[in-house]
């Protein structure tokens, strides 16, 4: 059962909800799906996810930095990448912008 993700539902510029964006990645020699919506991103990033899920793209670097951080942290406690199903989102929670 497919949950909210990290961050909530988001909607996209043409109206399509959004919750997660996936990129493969190689994390330690590994190559795996992360999610790219995680907490810590500024209001800035999370608009930038959703407009390159729009498009298709890739984030941007800064994107890409926290959610590998993130991944990271989840496998080193033997958690899944991904927010549980039951997970309520953090909507309109993000890092600091300065």
């Amino acid at each position: 059962m497919k949950g909210s993700g990290w961050l909530g539902v988001h909607k996209t510029p043409s109206g399509s909800d959004v919750t997660e964006y996936s990129v493969g990645i190689e994390i330690d020699g590994k190559q795996m799906d992360i999610p790219t919506m995680v907490p810590g991103l500024t209001e800035a990033e999370v608009k930038q996810v959703i407009t390159a899920a729009e498009y298709g793209e890739f984030p941007n670097r800064s994107v890409i930095e926290k959610a590998v951080s993130h991944a990271r942290k989840m496998l080193a406690e033997g958690k899944s990448v991904y927010a549980p199903a039951n997970w309520p989102g953090l909507l309109m929670r993000y890092g600091d912008d300065s």
